[in-house]
């Protein structure tokens, strides 16, 4: 939940609105456009995911989101820590923003060229 919630906030602050959970693995794509999206991301990055929802929010590319119901862990414990889980999310963030940055190079690159 951490990670959703931060990786929501910087993807709305970074790229716009758009989605409300880029981190929803659920997910199905125009192969087009996917081909088109993942050439951006680097290939270590931690969450590729977020980052591939952070590009088709700015490439303005249709998004539909299907509420989905979300019902309580009924057995065990998470086996990611607490320290884990910030780290992650610090790192998403991370890479969101340089993709960002990088977005907007290319961007004025294209814009002088």
């Amino acid at each position: 939940r951490i990670v959703s919630v931060l990786a929501a906030f910087s993807v709305r602050l970074l790229f716009g609105p758009g989605v409300s959970d880029p981190n929803c693995p659920y997910r199905l794509w125009k192969s087009a456009a996917l081909q088109n999206l993942i050439t951006s991301v680097p290939q270590a990055s931690f969450a590729p995911n977020v980052l591939l929802t952070a590009l088709a929010v700015n490439r303005h590319l249709r998004i539909h989101e299907e509420p989905l119901t979300v019902h309580p862990r009924r057995a065990g414990t998470s086996s990611l820590f607490r320290w884990t889980l910030w780290r992650a999310a610090f790192r998403t963030i991370f890479d969101l923003m340089a993709l960002a940055i990088s977005v907007r190079h290319r961007h004025e690159a294209r814009e002088n060229a």
